[in-house]
């Protein structure tokens, strides 16, 4: 799972995942690099916490997730995320 390291994931976090998740994130790969990508050009900085809690997120449609993002005030938002990851949940 280098590639969620590279995308700046601890490997803490990445050894903590299971099997089953494992290879759903790698047969994903494409797709949650994409989202990843997205949520740090954006300003999301607490992807581990991303990864523990909110995992579901990886796994959704970006252009859903993008489309979420731009009908909200993203600042605003992107700041309550960083400061409580569960606060994504309110757009998404």
């Amino acid at each position: 799972m280098k590639y969620l390291v590279d995308l700046g994931i601890s490997k803490d976090i990445v050894d903590l995942l299971d099997d089953a998740t494992c290879y759903n994130m790698k047969i994903n790969e494409k797709k949650i690099t994409e989202i990843i990508l997205y949520l740090k050009n954006i300003g999301i900085n607490n992807l581990d916490e991303l990864i523990i809690n909110e995992l579901r997120i990886l796994y959704m449609d970006f252009e859903d997730i993008r489309s979420a993002f731009n009908n909200c005030n993203q600042k605003e938002m992107v700041e309550l995320i960083n400061n409580d990851i569960v606060a994504i949940e309110d757009i998404l």
